[in-house]
């Protein structure tokens, strides 16, 4: 988005979501405090923080570190942090795993409502099926070979 990540880190990262499969965040950091700090860095307040814990299901553990959590608690404090404010581009690295069936619908709406306003998504999963209606174009990885294509 015509930032450059090494001279103009902050802008850079405002429009940024990355959801990674292995979520890994600051050990002694409490997800409160990296909500907060995702907030501030997009130029939004702790309301808005505070809102994305909660719609991810995690607002009671605000409190605790990633070291605390398990596997699950930690991929929806990530996701949280993702939801914060509207970024532009969404790098979302196997989403759904181990998610409960509302938050999977809920990811596949956000992706939906961000690709509706003009966000960049890139979704690196196993399970297509749900994105399948969202999709521009698929590049699948089979046995070492590569594809390109459509749905």
């Amino acid at each position: 988005l015509g930032h450059d990540l090494w001279t103009d880190e902050v802008a850079a990262r405002q429009a940024l979501a990355y959801v990674p499969e292995h979520p890994e965040l600051a050990p002694y950091a409490t997800i409160g405090e990296v909500a907060l700090l995702v907030a501030r860095l997009r130029g939004l307040g702790a309301a808005e923080a505070w809102d994305a814990l909660a719609r991810a299901g995690v607002e009671a553990l605000a409190d605790r570190t990633v070291r605390e959590l398990s596997m699950g608690q930690r991929r929806r404090a990530l996701l949280a942090a993702a939801w914060i404010g509207s970024p532009r581009v969404l790098v979302l690295d196997e989403p759904l795993e181990a998610m409960d069936r509302a938050t999977r619908a809920a990811i596949v709406d956000w992706v939906a409502e961000r690709r509706g306003a003009g966000a960049a998504v890139l979704v690196a999963t196993h399970e297509v099926e749900p994105f399948a209606p969202l999709v521009d174009r698929v590049l699948r990885v089979d046995g070492g070979s590569v594809a390109w294509g459509s749905m």
